[in-house]
Formats: structure tokens, C-alpha cells, sequence
């Protein structure tokens, strides 16, 4: 139980500076001229800020996080940063505000806090905490928000919380303790692209399911794809691709309300697709495509594409979820050998 102990001593110092009881560098010191972020009232995207001895002092999309409201509530959504450069950011977290803090400095810290628990009911979830032994098992999300005056930005210290042994475990996620400013580029996705976890509910899982085809209405059973690999999809660069999502679970005759209309958006890279918006959807006879065609120039490294799915019934427009895939693009001919590896 030695190395729970000593994880313990370090969460606890975590804790400390997470609540505000660090020394303080910027009491006193008037804040930045014409900043206006709010602590009670933030809103829209917010990237974080990082620096490298290649790029210097850079905004990093892949950490992101969206204020919003819904219900009368203070939410947010947050990427929680990329993994691996080479897979996409599927999965956005949602976060609900609990309290806003005052600290000894005199600052105000907000406290927003998201349910990360996945595949168990009550029982099974008690159980687990009992046996668990691995540290990454996330079961709770918190983030702890200030701002800071000097340099106009958010300081935002990203924490989850597991239990190992029965112990609750609480450590820093991967973007740590950051600065956010707010992004001049606010149509960043923000829907969640469900992992192929459900195997007993396929219809439920959307990573990998946006295919590109050289025809406009495969035969998914019978007809042959762009090839796919861990690397994403390979398309051919300057020729129109026919990407889709067959959805097998939506026809004429089930999986449609009456009265709904369907349609998509394109997102590339995690921004909307100028032309590929409001493409609408009209369900198949035995399955439905969701689809749309795109021509692409050259890309450089493995790149994120995604639909994000929606339906309107009286007037209300909810989006469904996203379909994604990763892209990358043929070697063009005469290029050297591997130049087209991610």
C-alpha cells in the first residue's frame, strides 16, 4: 500500500494547488488594459496556450474547451488534448459548473465537474472500484478554472479521479495545469464521435464508419472501398471521393420519425467545410447514405474527417452525433519513396 500512500501525499500537494493556496505572483498588479473575461460569465471557445523551441509561444486546437448554457445551467465541453497525434479527437467531454470559490487571494475559482464513467450499472461500477489497480480508469472530471487579469487569459488546471484498491486517487490529466485565450475561430467541432466500444449495440459506434468509395451508391456487401488502414483512409489526390456513412439501421420503412428531415454537415480538421453544409438526407429504401463528395489536394500528415448528423422535427434541429474517419492522400508520382507516411 506503500506506492497508494505516497500517490495520496502527491494528490494532496496537487490539491493544494488546485484550491488556490500557491503563492501568489499577480496580487496587486493591475490587470491587462480592455481584457473582459468574466469568471461568472464565460463563453465560447477557448484554446490552450503552448510553446515550443520550433513555434515559440502557439495556440494548440487539440485543447480545447466551449462555455456554453443549456437548461438555465453553466456547461462546457472540453477535447481533454489528443493522445496521439496520428488518431483523431473523438470522444468531447461534457461538464457541468458546480460552485464558484472564493480563494484567500481574493480570486474567484470556478469548479466544473463531468461524469466519466463508461459500460457499468451501480453495482458493477461499486465493484470495480474495489478491484481496480490501473490509474488511467477515469471515473470523474474536474476542472478548476480562474482568470488571469495580467495577461487576460484562463488559468485552467485539468484533474481527473479514479480509485485503485478502493482508495479514491485523484491526478492531473494530460493538459495538466494551462492557459486558455479565447479563440479567434469559434466553429471548431465540439460533438463527440463515438468509439467502436458497443459491440453488442453496433449502431451506437461512429469512429471509423465515415468510408470513402469511387461510386456514389455502394453496396456495402458486395462493392470494394478507398483501402483502410491504422492510418486512416488513402484517397486519391484531385478526384472526387464519394464519402459516406451507410446507415443499415435507417431506411423507409424503420429508424425514421415521421415528420423529421435529415441532414449533414462536413467538418475537415475540425473546421466546417465551406459548400458541404445543410447536405440533406433522404432515407433508402434498405439502408440510408449519408453522404457527400469531396476532392482533395495533397495532405501532408493523417487528417480528421467527420459529419456531424442531424434531424429536425418541428422546427426543433438536434444533432444526432458524428461519423468520422482519419484521411490521408496518395503519393503523388515522382515523389520519393515514403513521403506519403504519417
Amino acid at each position: 500500500m506503500r506506492i497508494y500512500t505516497l500517490l495520496a501525499l502527491f494528490v494532496s500537494a496537487a490539491a493544494l494547488i488546485v484550491s488556490g493556496c500557491e503563492k501568489k505572483t499577480t496580487v496587486g498588479i493591475q490587470a491587462a488594459e480592455g481584457c473582459d473575461l468574466d469568471i461568472e460569465n464565460l463563453d465560447g471557445m477557448y484554446v490552450a496556450m503552448k510553446a515550443s523551441p520550433e513555434k515559440g509561444d502557439y495556440e494548440d486546437k487539440d485543447f480545447r474547451i466551449f462555455f456554453y448554457e443549456e437548461g438555465g445551467k453553466k456547461m462546457l465541453k472540453s477535447t481533454g488534448g489528443r493522445v496521439y497525434p496520428q488518431l483523431p479527437l473523438t470522444e468531447k467531454f461534457q461538464y457541468e459548473f458546480k460552485e464558484m470559490k472564493e480563494l484567500p487571494s481574493g480570486e474567484k475559482e470556478a469548479y466544473y465537474w463531468a461524469n466519466l464513467a463508461r459500460g457499468f450499472n451501480e453495482e458493477e461500477l461499486e465493484e470495480h472500484k474495489k478491484k481496480n489497480e490501473n490509474l488511467g480508469w477515469k471515473l470523474e472530471g474536474m476542472l478548476y478554472i480562474r482568470v488571469d487579469d495580467k495577461q487576460c487569459r484562463l488559468k485552467i488546471s485539468d484533474m481527473y479521479a479514479t480509485y485503485v484498491k478502493g482508495e479514491r486517487v485523484e491526478d492531473f490529466n494530460m493538459g495538466g495545469q494551462s492557459a486558455y485565450v479565447k479563440s479567434e475561430i469559434q466553429d471548431y467541432s465540439m460533438v463527440s464521435c463515438p468509439p467502436a466500444v458497443k459491440r453488442d449495440r453496433p449502431q451506437d459506434n461512429r469512429q471509423g464508419e465515415l468510408i470513402a468509395w469511387d461510386m456514389e451508391e455502394p453496396n456495402p456487401n458486395k462493392d470494394e472501398s478507398y483501402p483502410r488502414g491504422p492510418k486512416g483512409t488513402l484517397v486519391p489526390v484531385g478526384k472526387p471521393v464519394n464519402w459516406m456513412f451507410i446507415d443499415a439501421y435507417m431506411n423507409e420503412k424503420e429508424g425514421v420519425e415521421e415528420g423529421c428531415e435529415y441532414y449533414l454537415d462536413v467538418y475537415f480538421d475540425d473546421r466546417p467545410v465551406e459548400g458541404k453544409q445543410k447536405i440533406a438526407v433522404t432515407p433508402g429504401k434498405k439502408w440510408t447514405y449519408w453522404k457527400f463528395d469531396m476532392t482533395h489536394d495533397a495532405i501532408e500528415d493523417p487528417t480528421f474527417i467527420e459529419i456531424h448528423r442531424h434531424k429536425v422535427c418541428g422546427g426543433k434541429d438536434e444533432v444526432i452525433d458524428a461519423v468520422c474517419n482519419i484521411v490521408q492522400t496518395e503519393k503523388p508520382e515522382g515523389a520519393a519513396e515514403g513521403a506519403a507516411e504519417g
